[in-house]
């Protein structure tokens, strides 16, 4: 008779010695992007600013005070970009303006961005071993990817890749006091974990417009998670307050998001463009059907949010709010961009939020493998267990 084990021992440290393989190579293929992205800043430096970067210049230039409230809470476009502009003053006060400083701050912010998921997913996700090294691997090829150049070699980029940054660690703020709120004796540490929620979103908002996004969410979020009224509360008031101040004689630059919405086909158009870019590099067909293909996930995907929260995962709660603070962001720039035409969609600096998109569509379909992969594990094991005792039973 043969042992009930025997067949899944073996095949056990087959299919784990795959995995650890495979696992490493797309740690290694990340810490390979990172590598490309640190050289191309390198090789392509230049010491003077670009198209947006000009601004620090301009405001010494025309003779005007960089550290007055008036200019740094002056409108650039559509956005408020308070934080990028103290991010350029230090940079023209103690480093002359030589791009330096922010094109190390551009490096350093996408690095942060991929250490706060890779502790998400190890402390959040309870991520270990391959999976957690998988998904190491495939954030950090996407926060490093070199199709989003543009956000590397440019120094006022800043603006595009602060948000993204500071949306994560307003998500995981929030998480991690609905992990915590529960415990009593933890009151403290909840009230810590808001309050880093909300200063997170404050620097969305005042890094690029789509920060603004952060606030509904937020409040949907705290909603969903059932938390307690006066954290529902807290963000609530923060938002509104923080809304209501940054459209404080806001104008709005052409086209209106109203005249967009009456012609609602190009805008999609540009949509399924904006999230199919990243790869393809002009094919505007094969960028909107890739796009199409990320957007109908996402929708699918969209409605096992209450069931994330019912089963307490809060990592896959964590990546379907980020999913819709993309593609909140996407659908923003479509309505406010269409008039440029979709071939402006491929803009590589668009392409940072594209990937985070993408990004957090590989992680969810990571641990559906995960989860499916175990689950053929022990059909495997019981299939076989099976055929061991029907092979005992005709011995016998």
């Amino acid at each position: 008779m043969l042992d009930r084990g025997t067949s899944a021992k073996n095949w056990e440290p087959r299919t784990s010695k795959t995995s650890t393989v495979f696992s490493y190579a797309i740690l290694l293929g990340g810490a390979i992007t990172i590598g490309v992205a640190v050289y191309m800043v390198m090789v392509s430096y230049s010491i003077l600013p670009f198209w947006d970067g000009w601004m620090q210049i301009g405001v010494v230039a025309r003779g005007e005070n960089p550290l007055s409230v008036a200019w740094l809470w002056k409108q650039y476009d559509v956005h408020r970009v308070v934080i990028p502009k103290l991010f350029l003053l230090v940079d023209l006060r103690w480093f002359r303006a030589t791009q330096v400083f922010l094109l190390v701050c551009n490096l350093l912010i996408q690095f942060l961005h991929l250490l706060l998921w890779g502790w998400s997913m190890r402390v959040l996700g309870g991520w270990r071993g391959a999976l957690w090294r998988t998904g190491v691997g495939l954030v950090a090829f996407c926060m490093f990817c070199c199709s989003q150049w543009m956000s590397f070699v440019q120094g006022f980029q800043i603006s595009s890749l602060l948000p993204g940054l500071f949306a994560t660690l307003s998500f995981v703020g929030l998480l991690l006091y609905w992990v915590h709120c529960g415990h009593q004796s933890n009151q403290g540490a909840c009230w810590k974990y808001l309050l880093l929620s909300i200063a997170a979103a404050l620097g969305a908002t005042y890094s690029q417009s789509n920060g603004n996004l952060l606030w509904p969410l937020l409040v949907g979020a705290a909603l969903l998670l059932r938390l307690r009224r006066a954290a529902v509360l807290s963000f609530a008031i923060a938002g509104i307050v923080n809304i209501a101040a940054y459209l404080y004689k806001y104008t709005h630059p052409a086209p209106s998001i109203l005249s967009s919405l009456e012609t609602p086909v190009p805008s999609l158009k540009y949509l399924a463009a904006y999230f199919g870019s990243p790869w393809v590099r002009s094919n505007i067909r094969t960028a909107e059907l890739i796009g199409i293909v990320g957007v109908i996930a996402f929708l699918i995907a969209l409605p096992r949010l209450p069931f994330y929260v019912r089963a307490r995962r809060p990592l896959h709660v964590l990546l379907a709010l980020t999913l819709l603070f993309c593609f909140g962001t996407g659908l923003l720039t479509a309505l406010k961009r269409i008039n440029f035409g979709t071939v402006q969609a491929f803009s590589s600096r668009y392409q940072t939020v594209s990937l985070l998109f993408w990004c957090c569509m590989a992680l969810l379909l990571l641990s559906k493998l995960s989860s499916l992969s175990k689950f053929h594990l022990l059909a495997r094991i019981i299939h076989e267990g099976t055929e061991s005792g029907s092979l005992g039973g005709v011995c016998a």
